[in-house]
């Protein structure tokens, strides 16, 4: 056992050590309590100096002061997903290499005659980095890149073009291919720019009768309303049988006259 005062170790230990010598005594005060550690802790076993942290977007640089009247200092790390390190010999400045947003954290201890101190812990995170581009998932919610960049807090900073993001493919997105924001709003790519909502089917080219029938392809996206039917390929080509119709998306019903369409469902 390492010789020296061996009197109860103040609790600031537990929530971040440091120390300042302040005075011609050498005395050597905890900055979290203002304790004077010579009263309660062997010095070779405080915590090494001034633990601090540098974030940059691809790692996070950790450094610290040895204490000199240790032998030696040892550290441990962790990440959110992640259990402690075994203890190891430290050598500051320690680098730890992880995507945006990571969280590390580190413990930096003494060693006295093979005793090890209290440790001094601090936790940072990788900076993040905005989100530059948009990769399509077909037919559900797409992933942001770089990996663990910051999303766009809302869908229209990108369909009024306030943000840059390229979409992958470039081409028009698939149906139910879309992009989710922080606040929930979704957007996809048309093929020419960023539109609100999930991408919808192709607009329908075809309308099968029935009560009510059905538009083609299925799925498809129907007309807006009657005047939209135009250019929309009746079946059968013949005059339809009393009742039947197709609704476009304004629930109105149309059908077809063997000529043309008509405003409502085929009479008798």
């Amino acid at each position: 056992m390492a010789s020296g005062d061996t009197g109860t170790a103040p609790f600031c230990g537990a929530c971040g050590w440091d120390f300042v010598r302040v005075n011609t005594n050498n005395d050597i005060f905890c900055d979290s309590c203002g304790a004077d550690l010579r009263r309660f802790l062997i010095i070779g076993l405080i915590p090494p100096l001034d633990l601090g942290a540098v974030p940059t977007d691809t790692d996070v640089t950790f450094s610290w002061t040895d204490n000199p009247e240790a032998d030696s200092t040892e550290y441990q790390t962790q990440t959110d997903v992640d259990p402690w390190t075994d203890w190891a010999p430290a050598v500051s400045p320690i680098v730890l290499v992880g995507p945006p947003g990571t969280r590390f954290c580190i413990r930096v201890r003494s060693v006295l005659d093979g005793d090890p101190g209290p440790a001094a812990e601090l936790c940072e995170h990788v900076d993040h980095v905005p989100a530059t581009g948009a990769d399509e998932v077909s037919g559900a919610e797409g992933t942001w890149t770089p990996a663990g960049a910051t999303v766009p807090f809302e869908a229209s900073l990108l369909v009024n073009g306030d943000v840059t993001i390229t979409a992958n493919p470039g081409t028009a997105w698939d149906e139910g291919s879309h992009m989710a924001c922080q606040d929930a709003s979704t957007c996809h790519w048309d093929g020419f720019t960023w539109a609100y909502g999930t991408n919808p089917p192709p607009p329908a080219t075809g309308a099968t009768a029935g009560a009510p029938g059905s538009f083609t392809p299925v799925p498809s996206t129907p007309p807006a309303d009657f005047a939209a039917m135009a250019g929309i390929i009746a079946d059968p080509l013949t005059l339809w049988t009393v009742g039947q119709s197709v609704q476009p998306a304004d629930a109105s019903d149309a059908y077809w006259d063997s000529a043309a369409w008509q405003v409502g469902v085929a009479p008798a």
